[in-house]
């Protein structure tokens, strides 16, 4: 568990690269240990794809399902 809180802050920290290699000395210091558990854990972790998933579309339907409504994507918010 401490590994994905680690990697969701890793994933939120302002730097143009967001690799292990490169978040993990900004949150765990310069640890080879630290950067090879976290590739292992990326890499070879075990993952619910199904239940996550059916969370997932759960929570859309939920917030999305009605019948009558509509969706709509506007990327005008971003600069040119």
């Amino acid at each position: 568990m401490l590994l994905v809180v680690v990697d969701l802050e890793g994933l939120m920290l302002d730097m143009p690269n967001k690799s292990v290699e490169t978040m993990m000395p900004n949150l765990k210091g310069n640890d080879p240990n630290a950067i090879r558990s976290m590739q292992h854990f990326l890499s070879q972790g075990s993952w619910r794809d199904k239940e996550i998933l059916s969370r997932h579309w759960q929570k859309v339907s939920r917030d999305l399902g009605d019948k009558k409504g509509v969706l709509i994507g506007d990327g005008s918010g971003f600069p040119k």
